[in-house]
């Protein structure tokens, strides 16, 4: 190896060394401060941050069917909700959050969502529905949908 590179070998290796302390400095107890009684404070109440709620979204249920290997629930909703990038429309069926969806012949105000069979068979009948989407929920709906898969059409 040349000395030129043997130097700047040395010279990375040292620059990566933590620095040093002196002994002195080393050696010496390390002292805390003694602790402070806390001081009172008055502060005044916050107000509670602005909570934001999703609008009201009213949801029916059209139809519950068999399509191969998954089951179709479609539903109709008050409004047209117009699809984004941003989000999709999600459909919880208890605990249970159902994200594929389509919209049947591009209709704004109805949802096609698709539920795997194997995942439909382990949903409890008589659920709440939800549908949640970016800006609206059906969560405050007085009287929700509710799941009934003995209206299971093929």
């Amino acid at each position: 190896m040349s000395s030129s590179r043997s130097l700047v070998l040395f010279t990375s290796l040292a620059a990566c060394d933590p620095p040093r302390e002196p002994d002195a400095d080393a050696k010496a107890p390390t002292v805390t401060p003694p602790a402070t009684a806390p001081i009172a404070t008055t502060s005044k109440p916050t107000a509670a941050p602005p909570t934001t709620r999703a609008a009201e979204l009213e949801v029916r249920v059209d139809a519950i069917r068999i399509a191969g290997d998954d089951v179709e629930i479609e539903v109709t909703l008050d409004r047209r909700l117009p699809p984004t990038g941003a989000s999709r429309p999600t459909l919880h069926i208890g605990d249970v959050a159902i994200h594929r969806s389509r919209r049947p012949d591009g209709a704004l105000d109805r949802i096609v969502f698709l539920v795997e069979r194997t995942v439909f068979d382990t949903l409890v009948d008589g659920a709440t529905l939800v549908v949640r989407d970016r800006a609206y929920s059906s969560e405050q709906m007085t009287d929700p949908p509710r799941l009934d898969k003995s209206a299971v059409t093929r």
